[in-house]
């Protein structure tokens, strides 16, 4: 029998290590874009409680611990997000051109990464990381969507995780309860 909250942990676990690593980027680079003159300390100190917020969240669903991010509005989660999927543009820009005609063909044209991965092999791996990375924070972003009133989703994730891991922990601690008498 599978656990479902250990299924569901471990399919959102990429997601935590994705704004996980997004927040430690921030951390590491934004001093020394503030000493540069290259960002407003305010901003950068704003932003990195907002990515902050964002991991508290996955850090709740995936080891179920820790309260939802409320140090960030649900809005400014979604324009975080937003402006993180902005920057893999000229990232995957430079990227695809690296690589040599046919496969910047093939790259353009087919979306299938586990296709493209296996044609192509080491030759696409940064091309489909960074791909998948920017997905991620697309898929964020659409769950975030999602709990705005007025979506077609409204009270959808959160309120779903919730009474997921709810259902699946009660089940849990009643089948205990069972064994144990």
């Amino acid at each position: 029998m599978t656990d479902p909250i250990a299924d569901i942990r471990a399919r959102f676990a990429p997601i935590l290590a994705e704004v996980e690593g997004a927040l430690a980027r921030r951390e590491e680079q934004y001093p020394a874009l503030v000493q540069a003159g290259r960002m407003d300390q305010q901003a950068a100190t704003r932003e990195i409680e907002i990515w902050s917020a964002i991991v508290a969240d996955w850090q709740r669903v995936v080891t179920g611990t820790g309260p939802q991010g409320t140090h960030a509005t649900l809005q400014e989660k979604i324009e975080i997000l937003i402006e993180g999927i902005a920057r893999y543009g000229p990232a995957l820009g430079r990227e695809i051109a690296t690589l040599s005609d046919n496969i910047r063909q093939d790259c353009l044209e087919i979306s299938d990464h586990a296709y493209l991965s296996d044609r192509y092999g080491q030759r696409v791996a940064r091309y489909i990381e960074l791909l998948t990375s920017r997905d991620r924070l697309m898929d964020l972003a659409i769950l975030y969507h999602s709990e705005l009133p007025g979506s077609p989703l409204w009270r959808g994730f959160w309120r779903g995780i919730d009474a997921y891991l709810s259902f699946h922990q009660d089940a849990r601690t009643t089948a205990k309860q069972h064994e144990a008498a």
